[in-house]
């Protein structure tokens, strides 16, 4: 029975979600930052010795605070970055070094493939196509007048919701618990723990991941010559936080941004191995340091995570992608450990 009425609960949650379509995005947004922040929260109240009111406060306006600094700094860069891809790669994809090319074909020949290759006709092939119709989404977004609401939303609402969530965090972890100790089976309830510990581990220590790899980004690319190595650097050390797509992301916005700058090919090569020598660190290194070893994931669940978000969601859902490959091999971690007990 029990089982029952939670079933029918989560299943009108679901469908009144849905309804609401992307005005539950706020809402996401806002319980996500809680719940990245509500142990530093707890901490400022104890150590300051202030009301979870003014704690909450605090929290909130360094969050924003924060955000806003690096929209200040970053959506210029994005900005930029966009305008010189679209200029002018495209005309630097046409003076690709032919060697590479030669390379490729004499590959293919020792295989007994007669084929000849133009890697800088095909880029700028494949970059055509994905931009073709950006101008005409962009111009169709912004000329709808639900943006303005969307845009407010976001802005103001976040904050608001993220506010009230931190305030009543401790009501809602003790209800939460209580509710589910009378709903489900107490493995479920170990279950749902153990995810919380090792979610909670991982986002809190992806942050201070971002801030390390924002440090050593803007270090090299200082050395490399990149103009705007600051803003560059904390740009890719974000991004971070997607396997992956981040450092490609990353590498083409610098190189994008450094195309004045950059007199040598032996540049653009340095460059290309910063991206590839410090994601090598951080997973090697940083990561296990920072993050723990005890919430590493395969790569077979890391791979197969980015592939059905990006499947699901798209490239957006590359984003989380970790954090529900940490769901996923918790719970098939603890429903192995209970397939041994029971066997």
């Amino acid at each position: 029975m029990k089982m029952a009425v939670a079933f029918v609960l989560l299943s009108t949650v679901g469908v009144l979600c849905y309804s609401m379509g992307v005005w539950i995005v706020p809402f996401v947004s806002a319980f996500g930052l809680a719940y990245a922040f509500h142990v530093p929260f707890k901490k400022l109240s104890v150590i300051f010795r202030i009301s979870e009111f003014w704690s909450a406060a605090i929290m909130v306006l360094s969050v924003v605070s924060v955000v806003a600094l690096l929209a200040v700094f970053l959506l210029p860069l994005l900005k930029d970055a966009v305008l010189v891809l679209a200029q002018r790669l495209p005309a630097l994809l046409q003076t690709f070094p032919s060697y590479l090319n030669d390379a490729l074909h004499g590959i293919a020949m020792t295989f007994g493939i007669d084929r000849t290759f133009d890697i800088g006709a095909t880029f700028q092939s494949c970059l055509e196509e994905l931009t073709s119709h950006w101008i005409d989404h962009i111009s169709s977004f912004i000329g709808t007048g639900i943006t303005l609401i969307y845009a407010v939303a976001f802005i103001f609402m976040i904050p608001i919701i993220m506010f009230y969530i931190l305030k009543d965090w401790r009501k809602i972890e003790t209800s939460f618990t209580a509710a589910l100790q009378k709903i489900v089976p107490p493995f479920v309830v170990e279950l749902l723990g153990k995810i919380n510990s090792r979610l909670g581990s991982y986002v809190r220590g992806q942050m201070l991941v971002c801030v390390v790899l924002s440090i050593l980004y803007s270090v090299g690319l200082f050395f490399v010559g990149v103009e705007k190595y600051v803003v560059c650097g904390i740009f890719s050390g974000i991004l971070s936080i997607a396997p992956f797509l981040g450092s490609l992301i990353g590498l083409l916005t610098t190189v994008a941004m450094s195309l004045d700058a950059f007199t040598s090919t032996q540049q653009y090569i340095v460059a290309t191995s910063l991206y590839l020598l410090i994601p090598f660190l951080d997973a090697n290194f940083i990561t296990p340091k920072l993050i723990g070893r005890n919430t590493g994931i395969q790569p077979v669940w890391l791979l197969f995570s980015i592939c059905a978000t990006a499947a699901i969601l798209g490239s957006a859902g590359v984003f989380i992608s970790v954090p529900l490959a940490v769901i996923l091999s918790t719970i098939c971690k603890e429903l192995m450990k209970q397939a041994k007990l029971g066997g």
